[in-house]
């Protein structure tokens, strides 16, 4: 593989390790695992955080491409894009937030 390339994907690994840095993100994560699909105004519920808060969360978690969302009507709801992502946390904490 060539050395560019290489660099390039070593990049993106590193900055989805870096939007999973903070618990919060990761807790954000779970539950719109665990729901399936969520809207911003449910996950500030359901967290207790506040809808900018976890606006500003999700969108970190979006831009490294760990989840993606839809709009329909006035609300976007999110989903996990990258399962694998989440079979790896799995794997570092363990298999009882399933």
């Amino acid at each position: 593989m060539e050395e560019k390339l290489i660099k390039e994907k070593l990049n993106k690994i590193s900055k989805v390790f870096s939007a999973l840095s903070n618990p919060w993100r990761i807790y954000i994560l779970f539950f719109i695992y665990k729901k399936n699909k969520i809207s911003v105004k449910e996950l500030s519920n359901f967290t207790g955080y506040s809808q900018p808060f976890v606006s500003q969360a999700l969108q970190r978690l979006k831009a490294e491409g760990i989840v993606n969302c839809e709009r329909k009507g006035q609300k976007v709801y999110y989903q996990v894009n990258n399962l694998e992502i989440l079979e790896v946390l799995f794997n570092c904490i363990g298999k009882e937030l399933e």
